[in-house]
């Protein structure tokens, strides 16, 4: 994952992040891992650092998102937006034998294992009821 600007709102619990500020000509960062994101989503928890608040002039840089585990019940389905290096926005279904059926071929195959998924959400699913 490429580091990236982000802004504090959108900070997640996991995220390794760098902050980076001026304060009377001298720059100054700092960085850490996310503990805890308080209700208000005006301040944040950061491992060794303790509470970060939003302040107007400071730059939040994500520098590590860890992808969470990937389902392991078949039928699941995500959203994958980086598959085998490719960019985009793959609905992904849990087949059986633990691989992930994409609908087009994305590196010349449909079919995919959790090390080929870098990035993804869960897809919401709604049931249809007659």
């Amino acid at each position: 994952m490429s580091e990236r600007e982000i802004e504090f709102k959108d900070i997640r619990v996991g995220d390794t992040i760098r902050r980076e500020w001026v304060r009377r000509k001298v720059e100054w960062t700092s960085k850490g891992e996310i503990t805890a994101v308080h209700a208000d989503d005006l301040c944040v928890e950061v491992e060794g650092e303790g509470l970060w608040c939003q302040r107007d002039g400071k730059t939040y840089i994500l520098v590590n998102r860890p992808t969470p585990k990937l389902p392991t019940e078949p039928g699941s389905v995500i959203i994958a937006t980086k598959v085998r290096g490719v960019e985009g926005k793959w609905r992904m279904m849990l087949a059986m034998y633990e691989v992930w059926l994409s609908p087009e071929r994305i590196n010349d195959t449909q079919w995919h294992t959790d090390d080929n998924i870098q990035e993804w959400t869960l897809a919401e699913v709604f049931e249809v009821t007659p």
